[in-house]
Order: structure tokens, then sequence, then C-alpha cells
């Protein structure tokens, strides 16, 4: 349901890849995508940084009381 809401919302970037249905972190198109827009940052003369984080363990660390809080103020469906 979380999934669904973020997408119908259009609150997930469309270089978010992890736990999306034909997203897949290792598509070519998105590689070519980064890269095209590396360059293009590169010759306007700004800085790239490119962040691979991998979250699998990090749910076991969730307070959730908290994120129920943090959910309900974007008005997410119970």
């Amino acid at each position: 349901r979380l999934y669904n809401f973020l997408n119908e919302h259009h609150l997930l970037s469309p270089y978010q890849s992890g736990f999306r249905p034909e997203h897949s972190c290792e598509t070519i198109m998105t590689m070519i995508d980064l890269v095209d827009v590396f360059l293009t940052n590169m010759d306007n003369g700004m800085i790239n940084e490119l962040r691979l984080n991998d979250c699998r363990k990090l749910f076991d660390l969730v307070d959730y009381e908290i994120m129920l809080k943090k959910l309900a103020i974007y008005n997410l469906p119970e």
C-alpha cells in the first residue's frame, strides 16, 4: 500500500531503483541516463555525487511509533 501511495503521488525519484518493479539498479537505461546527467553536469562546471545505500538491514532499527506519526503527517491511509 505504501508503494502504491508513493507512486500515485509521484513521491519517488525516477532514479530510485530499489524495491521497485521494472526499476532494477542493473537496468542499462538507468546507467545511460546517469552517465548522461553526470556528463552534462561536468560540462556545466557542476560537481556530481553518487550515493548507493544498502538499506536491507535498516528496517531492523526503525522506531515504528515515530514512523507511524511521520506517515500520518503525509496523510497516508491506514
